[in-house]
């Protein structure tokens, strides 16, 4: 009883924490303002939606961050990244939260001996896939290269997590040489993406701890694309994009088909649309009534 009436009282987010493991914690008001942010707008297109309707600067600096996290959320879902924008108050600088889809080895299950043969017949492999927990911090609203003082930030960020979680920073510069050794030598499985304004990921590196969750199989590799027509090689200016490779072979987006549903649109973004709606009916039929007045007059002289 005495636990039920200190939960609902409003010292409540304090509790959290305190019955909470520290890599398990999340304030109250984080909780809150995640669910207010699901409600405005849940993709690029219902945040430019929210964004045009609201009347958001799209020179400010919250609109161009939030832009950019919608642009990392959607590239690196390709690379099998299943991410939720958690941007907010008390949000300790991270703005993605999800699990990192990754295939394992194949394998190989005998079948019994055929009654006509000695010999062992071989199913097909079965891919297998685990999930890592990453978190993502990401600096689209930065005019210059991140060092290795960010680095040094999201390695504090990841004292908070379990230590299975791997946190990636994800800028449109490409990673520099002192932010490539602080996240080498840094005790925590970190990496680190350069993901340009049209969605293409440019550079992705991750340091050995990382390397040891993810497996000797995982790499990377580079393949040039035509973004205009959407294939590789062919006429025109090529992009060069770093993709995930696993023995030798890419996996960008082979092991996401299941997460591909369509999610529908947040209530105050459906809200908006039905007042926009009604606003438009009742123009149309205003200048339909002018129109039929018109014409009565036409009709009388």
């Amino acid at each position: 009883m005495l636990l039920r009436t200190l939960l609902t009282s409003p010292c409540r987010a304090s509790l959290c924490r305190i019955i909470t493991p520290s890599c398990y914690a999340c304030p109250y008001s984080q909780l809150a303002d995640l669910g207010k942010s699901r409600d405005r707008h849940h993709d690029l297109a219902s945040f430019k939606y929210y964004a045009e309707s609201t009347g958001l600067d799209p020179t400010s600096t919250v609109y161009r961050g939030t832009v950019y996290e919608y642009i990392v959320s959607n590239t690196l879902f390709h690379k099998n990244m299943n991410l939720i924008r958690t941007g907010g108050k008390s949000d300790r600088g991270i703005d993605l939260r999800g699990e990192w889809h990754i295939p394992l080895p194949p394998t190989v299950h005998p079948t019994p001996p055929h009654p006509d043969s000695d010999s062992r017949l071989s199913e097909p492999p079965i891919t297998r896939t685990k999930a890592i927990r990453i978190i993502v911090q990401c600096k689209g609203h930065t005019t210059v290269p991140l060092g290795p003082n960010i680095v040094r930030e999201l390695s504090g960020t990841l004292a908070y997590e379990l230590s299975t979680t791997i946190g990636f920073l994800a800028s449109m510069y490409p990673c520099t040489n002192g932010a490539r050794n602080a996240i080498r030598f840094i005790q925590k499985p970190m990496g680190y993406a350069c993901i340009s304004e049209k969605g293409v990921v440019k550079q992705l590196v991750w340091n050995r701890l990382a390397s040891e969750l993810l497996g000797s199989g995982m790499g990377v590799g580079v393949r040039y694309t035509n973004l205009e027509v959407g294939q590789t090689g062919g006429d025109g200016e090529l992009e060069q994009e770093a993709v995930l490779v696993f023995n030798g072979e890419i996996v960008d987006g082979l092991l996401m088909k299941e997460f591909e549903v369509e999610r529908p649109l947040p209530k105050k973004v459906r809200k908006l649309m039905q007042k926009e709606a009604r606003k438009k009916s009742s123009k149309s039929k205003k200048s339909s009534k002018k129109l039929s007045k018109k014409e009565l007059k036409k009709e009388s002289i």
